[in-house]
């Protein structure tokens, strides 16, 4: 059974309806269990506050009881953060994180990205073929080192400095990227501390790269939280960066990174409501279950959620394309989930509203 998804637009009001099959989001398995997180069915009573999702109402709550809970959660967590953590919400150089819908998860050393013949990057060739596959793309993962780095005692910033072209190359790519306004993310990786050693810290050589090639974001790769000094390095270097973990952040997190993957949450039964998104709307969460031979639950989430997804189909030299049907999905779903991006981004949610139908779930925003 496929998903039905449709959108009612009607004065001053905007409802987004998702028919999900309530069986399918636990019927795609991951053939790496090593690294994934259990795909389970969770069953608790009711609303759940510690989980990466909010239960829709169950065991007889009513939606309106549901509702007054979800906001008192959200009220709650946010009295618990520092007073102003959502100053980098607020900035207008980092607000491009509210429509960073689609990000590709690139290799940089693949096919698509470079032609081996001529030792060049190849943007542009790249990117048309998203808009045809994927209706465009919002931003790019730019990943360079891993699984290559060790084989010498080049560190992951030398990975960037011996691509084809050097440096320089890279700004005329990222430049590229940018000329068909997509952003770019470069990536970080903690775990490279057996390598030669920069002559500055971590969080000052990334604020150069940045400052360099122009960079529009940092992967924080296997990372659940920014490192401390991070944004005044890159902040001093380039304005409106912005910071994704791959882990699901704590809270306390909210304040620093605008943005998140939801990489292989936990899951309910029923369509879940973002438990980091609802706290702070603005907060950008990008599915992703990347060994998935079918993607069509994420889509699902990330449009009932009003969210986002991201594209990953080189995993590090192993290919894994997206399906015909997953990428005309995503296709329909994206230019909405654009169109919409302001009030996506609002705390006028209201989710749960009454479709009329049983098994179909509904999320509304009020907007203009």
């Amino acid at each position: 059974m496929k998903a039905v998804i449709s959108q009612l637009n009607q004065v001053c009001l905007i409802i987004l309806v998702s028919a999900v099959c309530i069986t399918n989001a636990t019927s795609q398995t991951s053939n790496n269990p090593i690294q994934e997180k259990t795909l389970k069915t969770i069953q608790p009573a009711q609303l759940i506050s510690n989980s990466d999702y909010l239960r829709a109402p169950v065991d007889g709550m009513t939606r309106d009881a549901w509702l007054k809970e979800a906001l008192k959660l959200r009220h709650d967590a946010q009295a618990n953060l520092p007073s102003g953590y959502d100053l980098l919400y607020r900035r207008p150089d980092l607000d491009w994180s509210t429509h960073n819908f689609s990000c590709y998860f690139a290799f940089l050393y693949d096919n698509e990205i470079i032609d081996h013949k001529t030792h060049k990057f190849v943007v542009n060739r790249f990117l048309n073929r998203m808009d045809r596959e994927f209706g465009g793309i919002d931003s790019v993962v730019l990943w360079h080192a891993y699984p290559r780095i060790g084989v010498d005692d080049r560190n992951q910033f030398d990975f960037y400095r011996d691509l084809p072209g050097g440096i320089p190359g890279l700004c005329d790519a990222v430049a590229q990227f940018h000329k068909r306004n997509v952003k770019v993310y470069i990536d970080y990786n903690p775990w490279d501390t057996g390598t030669r050693r920069e002559t500055v810290t971590d969080e000052a050589a990334l604020a150069e790269i940045c400052g360099e090639i122009k960079a529009d974001g940092i992967f924080l790769d296997t990372m659940t939280q920014a490192p401390t000094a991070l944004r005044e390095s890159v902040d001093g270097k380039r304005k409106g960066v912005l910071f994704e973990p791959e882990g699901s952040p704590a809270l306390e997190q909210l304040p620093v990174c605008t943005g998140s993957w939801a990489q292989w949450l936990d899951t309910f039964p029923e369509p879940g409501i973002l438990r980091l998104k609802w706290i702070e709307p603005r907060h950008m969460q990008h599915q992703i279950r990347r060994w998935d031979r079918g993607h069509t639950s994420e889509i699902e989430t990330a449009y009932f959620n009003g969210s986002g997804m991201l594209i990953w189909e080189n995993i590090f030299g192993t290919d894994n394309p997206w399906s015909v049907e997953d990428r005309k999905l995503w296709r329909h779903a994206a230019p909405i989930l654009r169109s919409f991006a302001p009030e996506l981004a609002s705390k006028s949610w209201e989710p749960y509203s009454d479709t009329g139908a049983a098994g179909v779930y509904g999320n509304r925003w009020h907007g203009a």
